[in-house]
C-alpha cells in the first residue's frame, strides 16, 4: 500500500495542541463508555491510544475513518433509538476533523467546496429550517442530523485527501474492512443464534447479525435474514453491494495472482453476504451493479472472467441457506401477489400522490413517518413508516426546493465524475484513476437504482458518501494538474499513461 508520504509529517507546532486535544477527546469517549457494555469499553480504551496518535497526521486520521466505516449499529455506544447517538464512526470522524482543521490552520491551507458540496449544504439548510414545522421533532432533529454529518464527511473527505495513493489507500482498507465484518457475519449466521426483530439495536445485542424475519409470515412464514452491522438487511445489502465495482477497479491493476486470489476470495465472500441478507432488492441491485460494470467496461469481457465469476456464483449456491432459497430465490416472490412487501410499498406509493399535492411547497418536515402512515391504506402499514422511495421521500419531506438541491447535487455528482474520468484518460493519461471514477460512477447509478424501493439515501450510507467524496477529491486534484500543465506552457507533458 502507497500514499503520499509527505502527509505523515508532523508540524512541531502541531504537537501541543494535538496532544490536548487528543486528551480532551479521550477523557470523552471513557465517560461515554461508561454506560455501556465491557466490550465497548474496551474498544474504547485501546481506540484512545489510536486516536491520539491520529490527531498528528490527518492521513492515518482519515484512513482510520474509512477503516470503521462499515461498523455502523455495532460501533454504536447508544441505543439505535436514541435522537443522540454517539458511535465509533462518528467519534472517529470528528477526530479525523479536528485533525485536518488543526494541520490545515497551522500550514495555512485553504479549504475546498465545489458545486456539490454547496448543493448538499442547501439541501441540509432545508433540513433544518423543516425541523420548525416537522410533526415529529424527536425524528427529525435525529434525521436531519445525520444530513449533516454526511456533509461534514464529504467535506472532510475532499479537503483531506490530496494523493492519488491516499484514495487507493482508503478504498483497500474500506474493503478489508468491509470482508472482515463478512466473515463475521458467517459466522454468526450458521453458529450463532438469530434475534426477535423488536432487539434489533439494542445494546446486549449490539453483536447479533441475524434475526427473525415476520414481515411476510402469511405467504413466507418466519424468514431468517442478516443484517449484519447494520440495522436492517435492506442496508446491509446495499453496503455490500457498493463495494462490487471497486473489487474490479482493483483487478484492473497490475496484481500478483495471490493478490488476484484474495480480491476474488473477497469479492465471493461479499455476494454471499448478499444472499445472507435474504433481500429481493439486493440480489435485483446487486445483478445491476454487475451489468453496469460490465457495460463501462470496469469488467474486462473476457471468457476466462465470465466463467470465473459464474463459477463463484454457482460454487456458492449449494452453501445457501433454505430460508434464502424460499424467500430470495424463489421467482414468483417478485410479484405484488406473492410479496406483501411490495404490495405495501404501493400503498405507500399510492398515499405519497395524495400527501404531496397538499405539501408540494416545503413538505413535511425531515425524518417525519406519521403522515405517510396515516394516508396509507391497509392492516400492514406500522403507525410510522417512510415511502420507501429515496426520491419521493425528498420530495415528500422538503417539497420542491429541497428536492430540486437534492437532485441537484446529485446530478452535479454525476457530470464531476465523468468529466473527471474524461480528464485523466485524456488529458493525464491516468488510466488508473479513470477506472476509480468508473467505479464511483457505477456505485452512484446503483444506489440510485436501489433509491426506487427504499430511503437509501437517508441511511447510513457512508460506503457511498466515501467513494464520492474521494471522488470529488480526485476532481480538485486533476483540476489543479491541469491547471499546473497550463501554467507551464505546450513543453509540459501529462504523465505517462497507464495500462488499464
Amino acid at each position: 500500500m502507497r500514499f503520499n508520504t509527505d502527509l505523515l509529517t508532523i508540524d512541531r507546532a502541531s504537537v501541543w495542541p494535538a496532544l490536548g486535544i487528543g486528551t480532551t477527546l479521550g477523557l470523552l469517549i471513557v465517560l461515554a463508555g461508561a454506560g455501556s457494555t465491557p466490550w465497548m469499553i474496551l474498544i474504547g480504551v485501546v481506540g484512545l491510544a489510536i486516536f491520539a496518535g491520529a490527531l498528528f497526521s490527518p492521513t492515518i486520521a482519515f484512513l482510520m475513518v474509512a477503516a470503521v466505516v462499515p461498523l455502523e449499529r455495532i460501533g454504536r455506544f447508544t441505543e439505535d433509538t436514541a435522537v443522540h447517538t454517539i458511535s465509533v464512526m462518528r467519534i472517529a470522524g470528528l477526530l479525523a476533523l479536528a485533525s485536518l482543521l488543526l494541520h490545515n490552520f497551522i500550514r495555512k491551507r485553504n479549504f475546498s467546496f465545489g458545486a456539490p458540496f454547496l448543493l448538499y449544504a442547501g439541501y441540509v439548510a432545508c433540513c433544518m429550517v423543516s425541523i420548525l414545522y416537522s410533526r415529529e421533532f424527536e425524528g427529525s432533529v435525529s434525521t436531519a442530523g445525520m444530513m449533516l454529518g454526511n456533509l461534514l464527511f464529504l467535506f472532510l473527505t475532499i479537503n483531506a485527501v490530496r494523493s492519488r495513493g491516499l484514495v487507493k489507500a482508503a478504498v483497500k482498507i474500506w474493503l478489508l474492512a468491509t470482508v472482515l465484518i463478512g466473515i463475521y457475519t458467517m459466522y454468526d449466521w450458521h453458529f450463532g443464534t438469530a434475534i426477535q426483530g423488536e432487539s434489533i439495536g439494542v445494546s446486549e445485542t449490539r453483536s447479533s447479525t441475524a434475526y427473525q424475519d415476520y414481515a411476510e409470515y402469511a405467504e413466507l412464514d418466519v424468514m431468517k435474514r442478516s443484517m449484519g452491522p447494520t440495522s436492517g438487511p435492506g442496508v446491509y445489502g446495499i453496503n455490500l453491494i457498493l463495494t462490487i465495482p471497486f473489487f474490479f477497479y482493483l483487478l484492473r491493476g497490475r496484481n500478483r495472482t495471490s493478490v488476484k486470489i484474495i480480491l476474488w476470495t473477497g469479492f465471493g465472500i461479499v455476494l454471499y453476504n448478499i444472499f445472507l441478507t435474504n433481500t429481493r432488492a439486493a440480489l435485483v441491485g446487486a445483478m445491476f451493479a454487475l451489468i453496469l460494470c460490465f457495460l463501462f467496461k470496469l469488467v474486462r469481457f473476457r471468457l476466462k472472467g465470465v466463467v470465473l465469476t459464474g463459477f463463484i456464483v454457482v460454487a456458492l449456491l449449494p452453501f445457501v441457506p433454505g430460508d434464502v432459497y424460499t424467500r430470495m430465490l424463489t421467482w414468483s416472490n417478485y410479484t405484488v401477489k406473492h410479496s406483501r412487501a411490495l404490495a405495501v410499498r404501493i400503498e405507500y406509493w399510492k398515499a405519497f400522490t395524495r400527501v404531496a399535492q397538499d405539501h408540494w411547497l416545503y413538505g413535511i418536515g425531515i425524518g417525519e413517518k406519521k403522515t405517510i402512515a396515516e394516508a396509507a391504506s391497509g392492516a400492514d402499514v406500522p403507525d410510522r413508516t417512510s415511502v420507501h422511495n429515496a426520491f419521493m421521500a425528498t420530495f415528500l419531506e422538503l417539497g420542491i426546493i429541497g428536492w430540486l438541491f437534492f437532485m441537484g447535487f446529485l446530478l452535479v455528482v454525476i457530470i464531476t465524475i465523468r468529466k473527471t474520468a474524461l480528464l485523466c484518460r485524456k488529458a493525464l493519461g491516468d488510466m488508473e484513476s479513470y477506472w476509480f471514477l468508473t467505479a464511483c460512477l457505477v456505485a452512484t447509478f446503483t444506489a440510485m437504482i436501489y433509491g426506487l424501493q427504499c430511503d437509501v439515501f437517508h441511511l447510513s450510507l457512508k460506503g457511498w458518501w466515501l467513494a464520492v467524496g474521494l471522488s470529488l477529491a480526485m476532481a480538485v486534484m486533476v483540476r489543479r494538474e491541469i491547471d499546473r500543465m497550463s501554467e507551464a506552457g505546450p513543453g509540459a507533458g501529462a504523465p505517462a499513461a497507464e495500462k488499464g
